[in-house]
Parts: C-alpha cells; structure tokens; sequence
C-alpha cells in the first residue's frame, strides 16, 4: 500500500512501505511508459543478516506498443497481489499507477543497476559479511530513509 510519509525529498517519489525504511520500502517515481525505484531489503529479515540492508536501484517500462501486451503484462503484475485491473476503476490516477508500479517492479518486470547497489551495515557491531556478501558500515541513526533521500532520490 502506498503511503505519503515523511520520506519525500521531491514529490514525484511516492514511497511504499513500513513506517521505518530499515525495514523494506520502495520509492518510486512514474513518468510515462517508464518509472525508476529505489528498493531497500532488510537483509536482516529476508536472509538472516543480522542489523544489513540492501539497496537497489531499479526501472520498469512498458515497452510494447501493442495495447494487448501492455495489459497482459500489467495483468500479470497485479496477480501478486491476487487483483486484477478492474480493482483499480475506483482508485485516484495517481495512486493506481503506483500500484502498477510497484506490482510490475515485484512482479519481476525490472532492470536493476548493479553497479549502484549497496549492502550497509546498520548496527555499529554486526557482521561485515554474509553468505558472500560484503557491507560497508553506515550510522544512519535508526533511519536509513533521510539517507536514501540524500543519495538517491533526484
């Protein structure tokens, strides 16, 4: 679910996740066809790399010109979430194509930058690696969200 919180550096980010970024979210931003994110994964919860976080930039896009292709693959973006476009008839726009997003970046529909993605340590004393994963220690202060602001969002 999309939420407006306090982390919005710029109002074309919407950002959807737990109230703590340390936690996972996505930030993204929508224009046309195409939309960029930034994805944090608490690797804490989801691998058991206790106080780790990854961060990930990512884009999607809608690239057929064919208006079938685009709903079949919007169609399937939507069944993760056990919907179908019909459920977005009563949503605001801009909330509806955020829900596409963000379906369509879970979905798989994505290209992610490798070469921007980060693992961080939050914890001043947790492990530096994991199951071949190196981090780089950062102090965010509990709030790795003003951090992702600060780095990421343009």
């Amino acid at each position: 679910m999309t939420r407006d919180l306090s982390y919005h550096a710029n109002p074309d980010w919407l950002y959807s996740g737990d109230v703590n970024a340390v936690h996972g979210g996505i930030w993204i931003r929508h224009y046309g066809d195409y939309c960029d994110a930034v994805e944090i994964t608490d690797l804490d919860g989801a691998c058991g790399f206790r106080g780790a976080v990854m961060i990930e930039r990512k884009s999607s896009g809608l690239y057929s010109r064919k208006l079938s292709d685009r709903k079949l693959q919007i169609k399937q973006a939507l069944s993760i979430y056990g919907q179908d476009i019909t459920f977005l008839a009563g949503m605001p726009r801009k909330a509806a194509r955020a829900y596409i997003w963000e379906a369509m970046i879970r979905y798989g529909f994505n290209d992610t930058e490798n070469e921007n993605t980060e693992i961080l340590q939050l914890e001043s004393d947790g492990p530096m690696k994991f199951d071949g994963w190196t981090a780089t220690r950062k102090q965010t202060g509990g709030d790795i969200g003003n951090y992702v602001m600060a780095k990421y969002l343009d």
